[in-house]
């Protein structure tokens, strides 16, 4: 499968801080822990391109998640990149990842009315806990074709 085949992607992000987050109409607090970010990228480049974006400290921000990603207190675990079928992937993944997890409302979500969020705690203990969770939530959907799990070096499945 080449790198623009990928059409979506989940960032796996961990907070080491409580971070306060004010990115346009929405104000968060967020907990330290593992949270997932659920994207899409259907431009050049595909989501392997905006996957690269997100693991840059170094951007002007342009969407919610941007808040998260500069920060000193966030660092990217991984991805999952995604190929999919499905006619919205982001409202169909955003509403899977919401009936387990906590969100913050709206966060990444103001364009998709039918989304609760684009932001999900996962409340599992290890990080490999959160993966195995967030790719059984991937294989239910049905419209997902194939998705690929990344951790970033130096992360540990701990």
């Amino acid at each position: 499968m080449s790198s623009g085949d990928w059409d979506s992607y989940v960032l796996v992000l961990r907070l080491s801080g409580v971070l306060r987050v004010e990115a346009g109409l929405v104000r968060a607090v967020l907990d330290p822990g593992v949270y997932f970010y659920v994207g899409s990228a259907k431009g050049p480049g595909g989501a392997w391109t905006r996957v690269i974006r997100h693991l840059s400290k170094v951007k002007k921000a342009r969407w919610h998640v941007d808040y998260l990603t500069t920060s000193p207190l966030a660092r990217v675990e991984g991805f999952l990149l995604v190929k999919s079928v499905c006619k919205d992937f982001e409202v169909e993944a955003s509403n899977a990842f919401s009936r387990l997890m906590s969100y913050v409302p709206r966060f990444g979500s103001t364009d998709k009315q039918q989304s609760p969020s684009h932001l999900f705690k996962c409340g599992e203990e290890t990080l490999e806990e959160c993966l195995v969770l967030a790719g059984a939530l991937l294989e239910q959907l049905g419209c997902v074709e194939d998705f690929l799990a990344v951790l970033c070096e130096n992360s540990k499945a701990y």
